[in-house]
């Protein structure tokens, strides 16, 4: 597993004053999702993210360092698109679009963009634009992930949580009444 510093310095910073800025080590799916999702800012008018890990030289730009290089092009990527009500927006960053999707409904997978970078050439929906659809597809396996992680259904009768299961790296549910398990585990009591 590789492990990433990351540090967001003022630009013209000299590097040897940054050093105790750094956050880290993470792992890299980590910092690729910070930022996907907008959490981790690559550049701004005034500062710029820098990347470091074992066995670089020196510290460099993270929108320079495969393999944020491509996340960081995607996110910045603009489109124009035409919410649900006909309406032409734009231009709008890859993770705005994003959010549209998930949090407010303005738009949805058969809205129709286009991109500013010139490389399309008619108005698609974004489920038929593959660097559209991979990462509406990303965001749906994240937010299900992290749906059945928090999961757990109450009823009249009985209790039921879920639990991760290292072993086969899913989720068990539990139906048990009070439970002693070995010392590597913690006591579990649901109700049946």
């Amino acid at each position: 597993m590789e492990l990433w510093y990351y540090t967001t310095i003022a630009k013209g910073e000299d590097q040897q004053q940054f050093a105790r800025k750094e956050k880290g080590p993470v792992p890299q799916i980590v910092l690729l999702r910070l930022l996907e999702k907008g959490i981790i800012d690559p550049s701004t008018s005034d500062s710029i993210t820098m990347a470091w890990k074992q066995g670089m030289e020196s510290w460099q730009p993270i929108h320079t360092v495969p393999p944020f290089k491509e996340v960081v092009e995607i996110q910045n990527k603009q489109w124009y698109y035409i919410d649900n009500d006909g309406a032409q927006k734009g231009p709008i960053f890859t993770r705005n679009i994003l959010r549209k999707l998930r949090e407010c409904g303005e738009i949805d997978g058969m809205s129709l963009v286009f991109s500013c970078s010139g490389d399309m050439t008619e108005w698609k929906p974004i489920s038929e634009v593959p660097q559209l659809k991979n990462e509406v597809t990303k965001m749906a396996q994240e937010e299900e992930a992290a749906e059945k992680a928090m999961q757990f259904v109450e009823n009249e009768e009985n209790t039921k949580q879920l639990i991760f299961d290292s072993s086969t790296g899913d989720f068990e549910e539990l139906l048990k009444t009070t439970t002693q398990t070995n010392s590597n585990t913690s006591k579990v009591e649901t109700t049946e």
